[in-house]
């Protein structure tokens, strides 16, 4: 068949392609999956997960097999999440479907981000949704970029937010159109440059991808490197063999040479780069009050 259609109510709308004096809406009711073939490529279907009005999307529709079983986490077997840093929290909360009192956020570094990598499908996106920690009226994302790849390294603007308070203490999850997207990506990464308080820490979960998806072309699977924060190198120890021995001072026993401390946990720590802003007034995240104030909210 060239169109497979599966509806929860019993009289089937037309598809946004067709005509309609009524076409589904992001606040419609109507909610559809919809599966063609390719013209191109018979044998690769693309599924289409739209959002109509509920915020189970692509993630959600993998984490239970297409509808058909309970809602198990994708992350291992059909996805890999990846972060920039974490001052707190579970990766797995970044995919959550339903919003409870999932923790997660990054410590307050300049251009904070997760990224989402699918395994075994592509996604051309048409919206995505985010959510904001429940009971933490503060830090809520205002100024971020969507962007797609498919290697995790080169990546392309999706979409750019600027200042944008749709995240906010009465609404704490929303859903953001990405228009006119042609092609297929394999990642896709959410990348804050700042939050409410003037920080960095990127604070969020229930993460979810609405649009066309199809199997990978194994041909075209280029596999990418690690995504880990990029971190100034270490001191190093200088060893004691490559140090010149002092004279004796007796002539039984010559004096030990003197060893090159090695750097602390606190000269590492200094060593991990920060935001160029400074903290917020009120102690925001990632500063020496943030975790104290985040662990409040629990």
């Amino acid at each position: 068949p060239t169109a497979c259609l599966l509806y929860p109510h019993p009289t089937p709308p037309l598809l946004p392609s067709q005509e309609s004096p009524n076409p589904p809406t992001l606040s419609s009711p109507l909610c559809y999956i919809r599966r063609t073939p390719l013209p191109h490529v018979m044998s690769r279907m693309t599924t289409s997960v739209h959002f109509t009005g509920s915020y189970a999307g692509i993630l959600y529709w993998t984490g239970t097999r297409g509808n058909t079983t309970s809602w198990v986490n994708p992350i291992g077997e059909h996805i890999r999440v990846s972060v920039s840093s974490v001052q707190r929290g579970d990766l797995s909360h970044l995919v959550e479907p339903v919003l409870d009192r999932q923790v997660f956020f990054t410590k307050n570094h300049a251009n904070s981000w997760f990224c989402v990598e699918f395994l075994n499908v592509e996604v051309r996106p048409t919206a995505y949704t985010l959510a904001h920690r429940v009971g933490l009226p503060k830090y809520f994302i205002r100024t971020w970029v969507f962007e797609g790849s498919n290697d995790g390294v080169g990546w392309t603007f999706l979409s750019r937010h600027f200042n944008d308070a749709t995240l906010n203490e009465r609404q704490l999850r929303a859903v953001f159109p990405v228009p006119d997207i042609r092609d297929f990506y394999r990642f896709f990464r959410v990348r804050l440059q700042q939050n409410s308080a003037g920080t960095h820490a990127l604070v969020c979960c229930c993460f979810d991808i609405f649009g066309d998806m199809r199997p990978l072309d194994p041909s075209t699977i280029r596999q990418a490197p690690p995504q880990v924060p990029v971190q100034p190198p270490p001191r190093i120890r200088v060893a004691n063999t490559a140090l010149p021995l002092p004279p004796p001072t007796t002539t039984t026993s010559p004096e030990e040479p003197t060893p090159v401390d090695a750097p602390s946990a606190t000269d590492l720590d200094s060593l991990t780069p920060s935001s160029s802003v400074p903290p917020a007034e009120d102690g925001g995240v990632g500063s020496s009050t943030a975790v104290p104030a985040i662990n409040n909210a629990d």
